[in-house]
């Protein structure tokens, strides 16, 4: 039994022995079928989120930028893919698309809402614009990361919240072709037709709900699904060390000066060089899962991450909205020490978060 998912646990049935060893959790007294090292990495990429969240891509240490932005958006679709068991007939995928829509669109419709009251109670005066009304609409039925241009309307951007929409829309359809293509190959190839689609349609026209991104992230999906077949935990040194060759190598290909942004950026539709900016991506997926696991060997570290990889959905919904309280932790002078107090700031938010959502399902439980 596999219980992994991409941010919050989700109970996952595999026969693939190559899968590690479930072990417990070290927050609860029961036993939970939990492989830690995906808990740490997914820890370790949404800490890297707000660190390149952060840093920005014309100031010095831009570098920084480059490197998160490089692979950390498609290593949560790669280890959604890992952890995800796929429906097996009609039925269960009905069932899974009900579920997976409550764990993202929802908490993404709940976030957004918040920040468009947020907006209207630093200025009421909107309510009295029908403008703001139609922007907000089109914001998110457009759910985009950027801003676009839809025919001369301009589309405000939804923030990072676009991720939760791809996530359901690209998994949900990857899911359904999983299921109807059972020969593997075929599966394949179908992803990468399907990521070239989403990757011409995205540049030649705004597609509701992020939909070009959603068929972009295809071939990281199917990258995920391959590497179920491998024991991860197997001579993860040595292929941590052949990734970040190759990382590092296809990084500087595309791109050779931070400063100017060629990296990979799913929300703003920049694929550079593809396919090599996706090699980039699945290389840094895996130098990143090679130390994870590295780490799930400790203790202190291995507890810190698990605990926030375990719990990300919090994070990155705390994270979706922390820029209400900006003024607490953005230094103009110094982005450094921004990103460290942001983490900070979130982290401890998110803890709160999660102490009290406990809480409720204890009393819902008792």
């Amino acid at each position: 039994m596999h219980y992994v998912e991409i941010f919050k646990g989700e109970k996952v049935l595999g026969a693939n022995k190559n899968v590690e060893k479930m072990i417990t959790d070290p927050f609860s007294v029961k036993e939970t079928e939990r492989v830690r090292w995906v808990d740490i990495v997914k820890g370790m990429a949404i800490l890297l989120t707000i660190v390149g969240h952060t840093i920005q891509y014309y100031l010095k240490g831009s570098w920084i930028r480059e490197i998160v932005f490089s692979f950390h958006m498609p290593l949560f679709f790669i280890m959604s893919a890992y952890t995800f068991k796929f429906s097996d007939d009609t039925l269960s995928f009905k069932k899974k698309t009900i579920k997976a829509c409550k764990k993202t669109i929802f908490p993404a419709t709940l976030c957004f809402s918040l920040l468009t009251l947020i907006a209207i109670i630093k200025d009421t005066k909107v309510l009295n614009n029908l403008s703001f009304l139609k922007n907000t609409i089109y914001s998110y039925l457009f759910a985009s990361g950027i801003k676009l241009d839809y025919y001369g309307r301009e589309i405000k951007e939804m923030g990072m919240l676009w991720f939760l929409f791809v996530l359901f829309f690209g998994r949900t359809a990857y899911d359904y072709t999983h299921l109807i293509v059972k020969d593997e190959r075929k599966l394949g190839l179908i992803s990468m037709l399907t990521g070239i689609c989403g990757i011409i349609l995205g540049n030649v026209m705004p597609v509701a709900f992020s939909m070009d991104i959603a068929m972009a992230v295809f071939p990281f999906f199917y990258v995920g699904t391959c590497l179920k077949k491998m024991d991860m935990n197997k001579s993860y040194i040595k292929r941590s060390c052949i990734m970040l060759v190759i990382f590092v190598t296809t990084l500087l290909v595309t791109c050779s000066d931070p400063f100017k942004r060629t990296y990979l950026e799913l929300a703003a539709r920049r694929y550079p060089l593809f396919p090599v900016c996706y090699i980039t991506a699945i290389a840094g997926t895996l130098v990143l899962s090679g130390i994870a696991i590295l780490i799930s060997k400790g203790k202190i570290l291995n507890y810190i991450f698990s605990f926030i990889g375990k719990k990300s959905l919090y994070l990155y919904c705390v994270h979706s909205i922390d820029t209400v309280w900006n003024r607490f932790w953005s230094f103009k002078e110094n982005q450094y020490l921004s990103a460290i107090v942001r983490i900070i700031i979130d982290l401890a938010i998110f803890t709160l978060l999660v102490l009290v959502i406990d809480f409720f399902k204890k009393s819902k439980k008792s």
